[in-house]
Order: structure tokens, then C-alpha cells, then sequence
């Protein structure tokens, strides 16, 4: 007998109280909980950091809740928080089944282990069974297969939900079985709101931790009790005014300062580095998407890097919102490739040129 929604549907559900943005992600959900409809399979897809897991949790959190709601109040949300409820299960990349497991994908033991068994044996305690599986793109072809007769035929007490980084990344036996959700990035006033809210953030420390995070909840969480924070947001907005105003050769020598400054941030290490660098490419990023949003005559309040405006407005005078869309694109490529060890020098290079190379006198 499962749970079915009881009178007026709520979109405000507890589970969420917590969760920064994505208004129709949670809206959504709240409505399939509220009125017990909910889909057997979700996969909710977008980039890293922006809070699809921290919502697939918080959904599984409402589903396993004696008032599906996330109360954390009831005996299942209590055995929820510490790590105990036997109705939850979570798959994750590098999950260590047996001790002697290695490797950093999502093995078909772990299905056959942690999902498979539960098809058969039902709920422990309440009336579903709530799996989250992370990064689903990272399941071995055998995983794959092994939860792909669970979507086909799903119990009616189970209810999966699937992360990715996008739903190309998944097989397409397992993306066409689930509902699909898209995340984006976060807009800087609901980072900012959401500091305030939930962290007791001043409205100064909010906007620039705000910026900084380059619209992602999690590193805005991460970032709040940075001390230098303020600083690198103020560094980066003077890099964007330099280059507003630079000449085609001029602008080729913020690469090394960029650089220089990144290196400074992590103190020499070559991965602190490599990390501070990476976050200053996704700043890059938001900051050519602004001026895109400008050229297009955007209102000024909408955004992401408020405290860059006149830079961005000279910045975007001087080539084509297409121009800066790309610009955007391979910043965020070149911050990948230089998580993944690339040469850094050479990817920013390759990016400024890229850059001046639109720009008009």
C-alpha cells in the first residue's frame, strides 16, 4: 500500500527549504510527491557543482518521509540523517562493495548488491525503496545492463533517481526508461538570496561569493568562509576591465597575469594552482556570457557579475553576443581540460586569442 498525496498539493515541501534555485526542478517534484504519481525512474542532468544531487537527495529524503515532505522530523527522516534508513540505497562511482575493489566506475556488483536484491524483497520499513545513483554516466556497460531490466519492469514500491553531467553521457537504453530533468547554473540573485537565507551572508560577502561561484550552489557553499574570496572576485573583474580596453596585443599578456595570479592563489602547488586557474576560467566564462546578454540589450540587473558592469558593457561593444556565446563555450573547455592536466599557459593562450581575434578597435 504505497503513500498517496493528502489534500492540498504543497510546492514549499521541507525537503527542499535548503536547496538554492531550480524553482521548476522543485516544483515539479514537489507535485509528483504531493500527489503520489511520482515516475519510477528520474535522471537529472547538468554540470558539476550547480545541486542536482543535492536535490536527487533531497527528493529521495521527501519519498522515504511519513508526510513525503522531508520533514526531518519523523522516524524516517531521523534514520534518513544518520545514515541508517534500510529503504535508501546510494550507488556512487569508486563505491568499494568489497574491499578489494578498485577503480573509480560504478561496478555491476553494485547493482547486482545494492538494487537487484531489493526488487524482489520490497520496503524494510515504510512503503517504498528509494535509490540514487550518481554520475550515472560513469556505470560500466555491465552496470548498465544489469539496471536496465529494473527500469523495464520497476516494482511499484521502487522509486531510482540517476545523475549525469548530461543525457548524451548516458546510454540511450537507460535515458529513454527515465524522466528527464535538466539543471542549469544558478542566477547570481538567487545566490545571493540564498546566502542570506541560509547562511546569514551580508549583502557584500553574499555578492561577491555570489559571483565567485560562477552559478554554482556548491561552490558558493564552499567558498562563503574563504577569506580571500572578496579579493579574487575584485581581481577578476579588473582582468575583464583590462581586457575591454586592450589592444589585440595588449590583451595576449593577460594570459601570463592570469596565470601569475593563479599561481599565487595556491600557493605554488601545482594542483592548488591548477584548481584556483580553473575557477578563474568559469569566472572568465560568466563574464563573456554577460557581455553576450548585454550586447543583446539584457537588463543590466539581470547579471551574473554586477560589479563588472561597465567593464562587460565596453566589453561587449566590441564584438557580436555570438562571439562572446563562443568565448564562453571554450573557457569552460579550456577550465576542463585544465583539470584534466592539460598545459595551462597553452589553453589560455588559445582562449585569448580566440577572443581578441573578434575584437573590433
Amino acid at each position: 500500500h504505497l503513500h498517496r498525496g493528502r489534500g492540498t498539493i504543497r510546492e514549499d515541501l521541507a525537503a527542499f527549504e535548503t536547496i538554492i534555485g531550480h524553482a521548476d526542478a522543485k516544483r515539479l517534484l514537489a507535485r509528483a510527491l504531493q500527489s503520489g504519481r511520482e515516475p519510477h525512474a528520474f535522471l537529472f542532468v547538468g554540470p558539476s557543482g550547480v545541486g542536482k544531487t543535492a536535490v536527487a537527495s533531497a527528493y529521495c529524503r521527501a519519498l522515504l518521509c511519513e508526510g513525503r515532505t522531508g520533514c526531518g522530523e519523523c522516524s524516517s527522516c531521523k534514520r534518513l540523517g544518520s545514515g541508517s534508513h534500510p529503504d535508501f540505497v546510494r550507488i556512487y562511482p569508486g563505491q568499494r562493495v568489497d574491499p578489494d575493489d578498485k577503480g573509480e566506475a560504478i561496478q555491476i556488483k553494485a547493482v547486482r548488491r545494492l538494487v537487484l536484491p531489493r526488487v524482489t524483497v520490497g520496503p524494510a520499513i515504510g512503503d517504498l525503496v528509494a535509490v540514487l545513483i550518481q554520475q550515472a554516466e560513469r556505470m560500466t556497460w555491465g552496470a548498465a545492463n544489469a539496471l536496465l531490466k529494473t527500469l523495464e519492469e520497476p516494482p511499484e514500491w521502487m522509486r531510482l533517481v540517476l545523475t549525469a553531467s548530461a543525457s548524451d553521457a548516458v546510454p540511450p537504453t537507460i535515458l529513454s526508461r527515465c524522466t528527464l530533468v535538466a539543471f542549469g547554473q544558478v542566477s547570481h540573485q538567487e545566490l545571493q538570496e540564498g546566502l542570506a537565507r541560509l547562511f546569514g551572508a551580508t549583502e557584500e560577502v553574499a555578492k561577491d561569493v555570489a559571483f565567485l561561484a560562477a552559478g554554482s550552489p556548491g561552490r558558493a557553499i564552499a567558498l562563503l568562509e574563504d577569506p580571500d574570496a572578496r579579493d579574487r572576485a575584485r581581481r577578476m573583474a579588473e582582468f575583464v576591465g583590462d581586457l575591454a580596453k586592450a589592444t589585440r596585443a595588449e590583451a595576449l599578456s593577460i594570459a601570463e597575469r592570469l596565470q601569475e595570479a593563479a599561481s599565487s592563489q595556491g600557493s605554488g602547488e601545482e594542483l592548488s594552482a591548477r584548481a584556483a586557474l580553473a575557477e578563474s576560467l568559469a569566472h572568465l566564462a560568466q563574464c563573456f556570457r554577460d557581455a553576450a546578454a548585454l550586447r543583446l540589450r539584457a537588463d543590466p540587473l539581470s547579471l551574473a557579475v554586477p560589479m563588472a558592469q561597465d567593464a562587460l558593457r565596453r566589453l561587449s561593444e566590441r564584438a557580436p553576443a555570438g562571439h562572446w556565446c563562443a568565448c564562453a563555450e571554450q573557457a569552460l573547455e579550456a577550465r576542463n581540460r585544465v583539470l584534466g592536466n592539460a598545459s595551462a599557459r597553452y589553453q589560455l593562450d588559445a582562449l585569448l586569442t580566440s577572443v581578441v581575434a573578434g575584437l573590433g578597435d
